[in-house]
């Protein structure tokens, strides 16, 4: 799964909908009495406080998959900063890219992949700009925009497109992390690990290989010190790792790769179960494969058997993991077939 700077929470948000409800609730108000006010009287603090609100708005939203609601919301917002930024666009063109990125994701999720794109390359035209005049306020910016483009051209399938988007925010977040590394390491990271599962699609395994072990010695390191941040992000390296060495033969690479994965999903699904649960899961049934294509049957049984359990569990809350239900009954039953 490749990761974007629009969506810093990645993928281990975890949505409460009461919660949610709550927050829309207590906001409603001020969101009704923004949108009565005389804009055309409102000074430029009265402005900022209600694209602020709308952007706050679109995010709730987002999370609620109140799309078409959360594209309401930041098209004011953006519609706002825009008019504020043609009295101080140093202040304000900032927000407008923001508010941009926001877009493009809403966009990107709901499919309308032309208008992401063009959101993008318009947020990348003006932090380029803004790069021109402060560099090192705006170069995370560009970078986060030419990180998301190049996760948009992945995903459309124009991979050397791709892979130069990529490999010019890898070296501008380079560049910035040796100046900040607390603030842009994990951008590098998530740039290299990006990158290289684009070089693993395109079977360029070397190159996959050197930007997953780097992704993965930054990862390490950033865990040591925040392991509640970042365990997952080491555990999902690894398992892009130990698949790209069974791919490569590596099949003792592969299996110590799993291992290490397993038990951090353990540990993981312990305290969050339907976050880390499925992913779990996951491992479970390639470690299984990997035992299959070894001949070691026992343990790949033992592997697929807890495999199932779990996803039967899942499945019966949520319909949609039936399909891995399938996916483990098939290759336990191939297992059979190679045991006769």
């Amino acid at each position: 799964m490749r990761t974007t700077d629009c969506r810093i929470a990645q993928k281990h948000f975890r949505f409460d909908a009461a919660s949610v409800f709550w927050l829309l609730l207590s906001l409603f108000p001020l969101y009704a009495c923004s949108r009565a006010s005389p804009t055309s009287s409102a000074n430029s603090a009265a402005k900022l406080d209600r694209a602020s609100e709308l952007s706050t708005l679109a995010i709730v939203y987002s999370k609620a998959h109140r799309a078409k609601d959360a594209e309401a919301a930041d098209h004011e917002a953006l519609e706002i900063y825009r008019d504020l930024a043609r009295n101080d666009p140093a202040t304000y063109r900032p927000q407008v890219v923001e508010t941009l990125n926001s877009l493009a994701k809403l966009y990107s999720e709901q499919g309308q992949v032309e208008l992401a794109e063009q959101t993008l390359q318009e947020a990348l035209s003006i932090s380029r700009e803004l790069a021109k005049i402060s560099p090192v306020a705006s170069q995370g910016a560009v970078s986060a925009a030419l990180h998301n483009l190049a996760n948009l051209y992945f995903e459309t399938n124009r991979k050397k497109a791709a892979e130069q988007a990529y490999q010019e925010a890898l070296g501008i977040r380079r560049n910035l992390a040796k100046e900040n590394p607390a603030t842009y390491q994990p951008a590098v990271a998530e740039t290299l690990y990006n990158l290289a599962d684009l070089y693993s699609v395109t079977q360029q395994r070397k190159q996959a290989e050197q930007y997953f072990q780097e992704a993965l010695t930054i990862r390490r390191e950033l865990a040591k010190a925040n392991p509640a941040a970042y365990r997952a992000p080491v555990a999902q390296t690894l398992t892009k790792l130990a698949t790209l060495h069974e791919d490569s033969g590596q099949l003792q690479e592969a299996e110590q790769n799993f291992q290490e994965t397993l038990g951090m999903y353990r540990d993981l699904a312990e305290t969050n179960p339907a976050d880390y649960q499925p992913s779990l899961a996951t491992v479970l049934n390639d470690l299984a494969n990997l035992y299959a294509k070894t001949k070691r049957l026992k343990e790949a049984e033992q592997a697929y058997r807890e495999a199932l359990l779990i996803r039967w569990g899942l499945a019966k809350t949520n319909p949609a993991y039936q399909e891995d239900v399938q996916t483990t009954l098939h290759d336990w039953a191939a297992l059979y077939g190679k045991a006769k």
